[in-house]
């Protein structure tokens, strides 16, 4: 027997949730999410919860506000859209509403941090929320956990949508290079439809919803998704595997080309090959086709290969290039994850703690932080990242007490943060960054985390962490440098699938003096 997830909805009927615009009058125009983000709207609903559009909120930042992530957005911000006084992109947030559903929930969003390619949507933050505004929640379940994401712009790859001749190639070189990383990787995608494959009139396609997918040769007897789009073999209930995407890129390739599905009428009705029956020829069509055979082995035996005849076919110019993108955060030495299995052990125990993340300009204490963070979201102990802001101690404590929903205290006092954490009933994790570019906020952390140390009765359920902070009252969690072992770590996540000298990664530790990250 094969289960249907979803099979009701028809690529017509699901709407792009990254992509759509917000539903008028959904959510509280004025809504803040931790102090830091208005929402602007909600983008749709998923199986797991809604999702949300938010912009980052500069009247508590000011200047010194520093946007979630530097990555641009696939098209240009619709101008009714972009906030007055908005410094970074829009951001898709995805709200669990479903607390059985928490395992899928972080698989998703590790895998996409993980695959560090520019054809999936950049995963900014995990966050373990301990209070949200009014109104984001449904009564009966609040939400455990947030995703912030890259916002995604652009049009569903769908046959009502074709975009123009000479785009053709370069989409197919950009889906097919997409399925080689992810699968080389080691994953399926699972669930390749027109509303999780996106494209920009810039030429640019990003594939969205990891929900469905799994490791390959898993979720036997399990289709989900939109099952005009989903390979023969998995609607018998095969699993997911390699050859299954590349039916299901076959397919939305040849609608993108020739402006309708390959089998009319799919899946009710099946043809042994695909109808061309009153369509223009394509030089696409030779791969189409066997890229869309009925038999798993008949189709090409990876995505490499199907891209190997995709260049074959097309020069250069025509398929493009990938932009860079960041690689995979790497734990050298294990640091944070053993930081994070200590600060979660004396959370729990109601004790207050402070981990500073120390080293040098560019060894990397900022991804290590957001690192922490979400190991901490994983184990269960909410935290919020607080920016310096305009610079000031007291801006910074009335940034964290707004992100807390507690009461405001114009003066700043670090007494006032204390009531608030222990008004959640704690843990609560607080992380600050950037703290080279703000030394009042340094110099007020400072002193909060040796009166931790000296009366930690007064603080209960905090737990700080910082990165540069450099205080000599407080200890210090160096970064290690790289091994050739964290080295080869790296690598493997950025070329998954291709073998790596030792020879090559010792002379990359030796270059780059230990820290190639």
């Amino acid at each position: 027997m094969t289960s249907h997830d979803r099979s009701e909805q028809t690529g017509s009927e699901r709407r792009d949730r990254h992509d759509r615009r917000p539903e008028k009058g959904s959510g509280d125009p004025e809504a803040r999410l931790f102090g830091r983000y208005r929402i602007q709207g909600e983008l749709g609903r998923g199986s797991m919860g809604r999702v949300l559009l938010l912009a980052e909120d500069t009247v508590l930042g000011s200047a010194g506000s520093v946007p979630l992530s530097d990555a641009p957005t696939a098209a240009p911000i619709a101008p009714e859209l972009r906030p007055s006084g908005a410094i970074a992109p829009l951001i898709a947030c995805k709200v669990l509403e479903r607390p059985e559903l928490r395992a899928d929930f972080l698989r998703e969003f590790e895998l996409l941090r993980r695959l560090a390619h520019p054809a999936f949507p950049t995963p900014l933050r995990l966050i373990a929320s301990p209070r949200l505004p009014s109104g984001l929640a449904s009564d009966a379940r609040p939400p455990d956990l947030l995703a912030l994401m890259e916002r995604v712009e652009g049009q569903p790859l769908a046959p009502t949508l074709m975009p123009p001749a000479a785009l053709a190639p370069r989409l197919a070189w950009q889906l097919l290079g997409a399925l080689d990383h992810l699968h080389r990787s080691g994953f399926v995608h699972g669930d390749l439809a027109p509303p999780n494959v996106i494209w920009a009139a810039s030429g640019a396609l990003r594939l969205l919803d990891l929900g469905a997918g799994g490791a390959i040769g898993s979720r036997a007897g399990k289709t989900s998704g939109v099952l005009a789009y989903a390979a023969p073999e998995r609607l018998e209930g095969a699993p997911l595997s390699a050859a299954s995407d590349l039916w299901s890129a076959g397919a939305l390739l040849f609608g993108a080309v020739h402006g309708r599905h390959p089998y009319p009428g799919y899946p009710a009705s099946r043809h042994a090959t695909p109808d061309h029956s009153k369509l223009a020829a394509s030089p696409l069509d030779p791969l189409l086709d066997r890229l869309l055979s009925r038999a798993p082995a008949d189709r090409h035996p990876s995505a490499a290969a199907a891209l190997a005849e995709l260049e074959s076919l097309f020069p250069e110019a025509a398929l493009g290039q990938w932009p860079a993108t960041p690689h995979a955060f790497v734990d050298a030495g294990g640091r944070i994850a053993d930081a994070a299995v200590e600060l979660a052990r004396l959370g729990r125990e109601g004790r207050p703690a402070h981990v500073d993340l120390a080293g040098p300009a560019g060894s990397g204490k900022s991804r290590a932080l957001i690192e922490l963070l979400e190991r901490l979201a994983v184990l269960g102990l909410p935290g919020l990242e607080i920016p310096v802001g305009d610079g000031r101690g007291e801006s910074w404590v009335r940034a964290a007490l707004a992100a807390l929903n507690a009461p405001d205290d114009p003066g700043g006092r670090l007494t006032s943060l204390a009531r608030a954490v222990a008004s959640t009933g704690g843990p609560v994790v607080l992380a600050v960054d950037d703290l080279a570019t703000a030394p009042a906020v340094r110099a007020l952390l400072g002193r909060l985390a040796r009166a931790m140390s000296a009366v930690p009765e007064r603080f209960p359920g905090l737990l700080l962490v910082t990165a540069g902070l450099e205080d000599e009252g407080a200890a210090a969690t160096p970064l290690p440098l790289w091994t050739v072992d964290d080295a080869r770590q790296a690598l493997e996540l950025r070329f998954p699938g291709r073998r790596i000298s030792a020879r090559d990664l010792e002379a990359l530790i030796e270059a780059s003096r230990g820290r190639p990250g």
